[in-house]
């Protein structure tokens, strides 16, 4: 939700904030648990979100937008000539505004994320030099998803010091791979994904320059 509202300002906006950093802040505190619906970024131990890993991905955008869809935007650095990609997928189910997960301790939000249905992202970029590299970063409820990992053992309100290792590791484990043009410099990417899923493809320093 967060990668498509911020895709649908670009050039009607000249600045946007997030609130907040942290779970942590004047008005409630720390709050009663490390996730109770809180609007930060990252946890009060410092545990990111998968709202952590989407700003992480869309400020890896570059300077120049080369094309835009309803999907996503693929951008290319004009200092480094590298091109970079985010792609999300947002159920055309969900029709309504997202509930807040501070309610209900977050079961009707939990529910939203369960909404909908596989879809595959495809991703063509042609210009490329032959044998450019691409990283490719998948954050979904299977990586990288702090929630879906506190969920899994009946999503305890207590956190032990090895709990909260694990879920940590859990959290920063978005799923990462490589690929790579063809001998033409076309890249191609076609993959199933899960629905709420963001998927940044971003180009290697190293390899040739678009």
């Amino acid at each position: 939700m967060l990668v498509r509202a911020v895709l649908a300002t670009i050039g009607l906006s000249e600045s946007l904030s997030y609130w907040t950093f942290t779970d942590v802040f004047e008005e409630a505190g720390a709050g009663p648990a490390p996730l109770h619906g809180g609007f930060g970024l990252y946890t009060m131990q410092g545990l990111p979100k998968p709202t952590a890993h989407a700003y992480r991905m869309l400020g890896a955008l570059g300077d120049e937008e080369l094309v835009r869809t309803e999907f996503g935007v693929v951008t290319r650095d004009s200092q480094t000539g590298l091109v970079q990609a985010v792609l999300t997928h947002y159920p055309p189910e969900v029709t309504s505004t997202v509930p807040p997960s501070y309610e209900d301790d977050g079961a009707a939000a939990w529910q939203t994320r369960l909404v909908g249905r596989p879809a595959t992202a495809r991703l063509r970029i042609e210009g490329l030099e032959a044998g450019a590299r691409f990283e490719i970063e998948v954050l979904d409820r299977d990586h990288g998803d702090l929630v879906a990992a506190w969920r899994a053992p009946g999503a305890p309100r207590q956190w032990s010091r090895e709990l909260t290792r694990q879920l940590d590791q859990r959290a920063r484990a978005t799923h990462l791979s490589q690929v790579v043009a063809d001998a033409a410099g076309v890249l191609t990417l076609e993959r199933q994904v899960q629905p709420w899923t963001v998927l940044m493809a971003r180009q290697l320093p190293g390899s040739s320059p678009g």
